[in-house]
């Protein structure tokens, strides 16, 4: 693993904090993920999620300047009506709305018309296997084909923020960059995460989970984390914890460190736990703040997220096991011990018996489904390890080949 920092000394100005007089010239990838649901061409503009990245974008013009950024927006694209074979239609429509966006960054865009590109390239080029893993659907998915973008690039620094997020602090990049290239009181940083806040501008607001999650205490265990994080003297944290719409990874980190496509979601604290297992320094940031401005979280949005954590939380427990000092405690670790299935099991029952007596029977009787993955006969051991090393040996030939051509047509 790397252990210096993949940056050169230069004459535009970013002085890293800690050090006065280092004078550096950071390559940053600002990577905004979007999901859009949409039945029609037309429906692409108007969808929440294109909305919601506009806002995104919009509040990148708050940005001080001085830095080196591109901005890096991969699409995961659903809906009847958008079947495959509509690849280039969904670009050019994605292409004519974006540009209307006026942002002092360049912009890339990648959508399944130029990820194809890019697998067909690497394929030919004795990367089949990785290809084969890259979709823009899948949330660890979509976050790898933006770091191919990131590393393709040359950026030493990528952010992740979500498109239903805005930045604030015209200080935002010079807060994130901070810690990475060196030393603050001591810590040094390989990646970091910060705080989402509300839109009144509260960390966290102290919640009454609904009755089912009486042994599901992921709201609890939140709150626990966040109240240990604040309580710190320190402004750098060692956290079990991540979010993935604030997110800062330095190259050295995301050249050897994936996300892993088979964690169906929470892949931002799965990230952490790969990255820390490597032996890599990925620290909680309590300067780095975003707001979160999400939509209204309805019972769908909870049966897929249940659905995602219990596969998620099977699959986790199976890859630290026997991996020594991480400390995941009180969240993730709470899902990770021998009680899970039981865990799992009680609170389908209650979600089912909430689901009923709200008269969503066909709810109620598909939930019992997401157990599944605890009978499941483990296949998948030894996946992620191989997959990482396949994923540096890519990142290596991207690094030198830098894949210009692909690129020329998603930049605007």
């Amino acid at each position: 693993m790397a252990d210096k920092a993949d940056i050169v000394p230069g004459n535009t100005s970013y002085s890293n904090a800690g050090r006065k007089g280092d004078i550096y010239t950071v390559k940053i990838a600002i990577i905004i993920p979007t999901y859009i649901k949409a039945d029609s061409l037309l429906g692409l503009k108007a969808s929440n999620g294109f909305k919601m990245l506009k806002r995104a974008l919009e509040s990148l013009k708050t940005l001080r300047g001085g830095h080196s950024v591109s901005i890096i927006l991969p699409f995961c694209i659903e809906g009847k009506g958008m079947e495959e074979g509509r690849d280039q239609e969904h670009y050019s429509v994605l292409m004519e709305a974006l540009a209307d966006i006026a942002v002092p960054y360049k912009k890339f865009i990648l959508t399944t018309h130029n990820l194809k590109a890019i697998k067909r390239y690497v394929s030919q080029r004795g990367f089949s296997d990785v290809a084969e893993r890259l979709d823009l659907c899948g949330f660890p998915n979509i976050r790898n084909c933006g770091l191919i973008l990131a590393q393709a690039l040359g950026a030493e620094v990528a952010i992740f923020i979500d498109n239903d997020e805005v930045i604030d602090a015209p200080d935002f990049l010079d807060i994130a960059l901070t810690g990475l290239f060196a030393p603050v009181n001591g810590r040094k940083a390989d990646g970091k995460g910060g705080f989402y806040t509300s839109g009144s501008g509260e960390v966290y607001k102290r919640t009454v989970p609904p009755w089912w999650q009486c042994c599901w205490k992921k709201v609890k265990l939140f709150e626990e984390v966040w109240e240990t994080i604040l309580t710190d003297k320190e402004r750098f944290v060692e956290a079990p914890v991540i979010l993935g719409g604030n997110m800062v990874l330095t190259r050295r980190l995301f050249e050897n460190i994936p996300f892993d496509p088979l964690v169906p979601r929470g892949e931002d604290i799965d990230y952490l736990i790969n990255a820390r297992a490597a032996g890599f320094k990925v620290l909680f940031d309590k300067q780095l703040k975003i707001r979160h401005l999400p939509l209204e979280r309805t019972i769908s949005y909870r049966k897929e997220e249940l659905k995602g954590d219990i596969a998620r939380f099977v699959y986790e427990r199976a890859k630290v096991t026997g991996c020594k000092g991480l400390n995941l405690d009180p969240y993730p670790g709470y899902f990770l011990k021998g009680d899970l299935k039981v865990k799992a099991f009680i609170t389908v029952m209650l979600f089912s018996l909430y689901l009923a007596s709200n008269l969503r029977w066909k709810d109620a009787i598909e939930v019992y489904t997401y157990l599944g993955p605890l009978f499941k006969k483990k296949k998948e051991k030894g996946f992620y390890e191989a997959f990482k090393q396949r994923w540096a040996a890519l990142m290596g030939f991207i690094r030198n080949d830098g894949l210009n051509d692909i690129l020329k047509e998603g930049s605007f």
